[in-house]
């Protein structure tokens, strides 16, 4: 394995422990919250958009869009739900793409929190899922406002940031008939499918229901109101540069931490294989 790969890993193991989920707060029965979980909810995972609906008889159905390059992928799906120790148990009875989501597929959630329209819950690895409820027009016409004012730029130069890095690997990417032709190429082809796989537009959706499920609609209008003002634009004007500074610096971080780390895992590699991998 690259070690740098594997530091970063390493990295995001730390991270990912210090990161828990919130302490429980919430309905304090079984009952409780079931009724409180009835009716519709939206969650927005990196891959897409889920809206889920659970009916108050234990049935539900779910709606997930996951855009691609060329053709959303689109899963529907039924089943029953309930509620048990504090965990949602969900049960797929139908689904229209088996081949990505097949019938009979069971999933446990601990129910973490429930506060107001937001709902946080954890797999059984711990990774925390947040729910929100639909979103009134109102607080996501503020959300899109934020998005298109605020954040669209600085998630393209994130996306752009992210391009030139994927460049930067395929030079050192060897393969049969490698050449400066054969390069030039396969960049070209790579950067066109990374412009259509990571334009913002494909995940704008999951934006607005990522913030809609973070802040409030008072919230959004403080943020607006806080960039509108000089310290504000100064945040805008100056961030890409941080953002820049800091993923070079953080690459030549691993570079430096590199030999070192290699070292510490070949030196305990040995001691692991003189005590007979005990």
């Amino acid at each position: 394995m690259n070690l740098v790969v594997l530091a970063a890993r390493l990295l995001a193991l730390g991270l990912f422990v210090c990161a828990s989920t919130p302490a429980a707060a919430g309905p304090a029965s079984d009952e409780d919250w079931r009724r409180m979980l009835a009716g519709p909810w939206v969650e927005a995972y990196v891959m897409g958009i889920e809206q889920k609906t659970y009916h108050p008889g234990g049935e539900f159905e779910s709606r997930l869009r996951i855009p691609l390059p060329e053709r959303d992928l689109e899963i529907l799906s039924r089943g029953l739900w309930s509620v048990e120790n504090g965990h949602l148990r969900l049960v797929v009875r139908e689904s229209s793409r088996p081949e990505f989501l097949a019938p009979g597929r069971e999933n446990r959630l601990r129910l973490v929190s429930l506060d107001g329209r937001r709902l946080v819950t954890a797999d059984a690895d711990g990774v925390p899922g947040y729910l929100c409820r639909p979103l009134e027009p109102a607080h996501r016409a503020l959300i899109e406002r934020y998005l298109d004012e605020i954040e669209a730029a600085q998630v393209k130069t994130a996306l752009e940031a992210q391009r030139r890095e994927m460049v930067d690997q395929l030079r050192e990417y060897e393969y049969e008939g490698k050449s400066e032709a054969a390069d030039r190429l396969l960049t070209e082809r790579v950067v066109a499918f990374l412009e259509k796989a990571g334009r913002f537009e494909a995940f704008r959706e999951y934006y607005i229901h990522l913030y809609g499920s973070t802040f409030t609609a008072a919230e959004i209008t403080a943020l607006l109101d806080f960039y509108a003002s000089e310290a504000g634009q100064a945040i805008r004007r100056k961030q890409p540069e941080i953002f820049e500074r800091a993923q070079r610096d953080a690459r030549n971080r691993m570079a430096l931490i590199s030999p070192g780390l290699n070292l510490l895992i070949q030196s305990t590699l040995r001691e692991i294989k003189q005590r007979g991998g005990s």
